[in-house]
């Protein structure tokens, strides 16, 4: 029986956890929408130069 609780307890906690991120990355988003385009270029130009660094690091 006590393994079995045990269990019950770690897959809560992981659910827990994983509606917590959710949340997070939704009011994430909400915000970033209500700013504006300003906030999309910067992330789009971020994104390009992490890619160009990943390209060059494996050579």
């Amino acid at each position: 029986m006590d393994e079995r609780v045990h269990q019950q307890l770690v897959v809560i906690t992981r659910v827990r956890r994983r509606v917590v991120r959710r949340r997070r990355v939704e009011q994430h988003v909400a915000h970033h929408r209500d700013d504006g385009a300003r906030v999309r270029a910067g992330r789009q130009s971020r994104r390009r130069s992490s890619r160009r660094r990943r390209t060059a690091v494996p050579t």
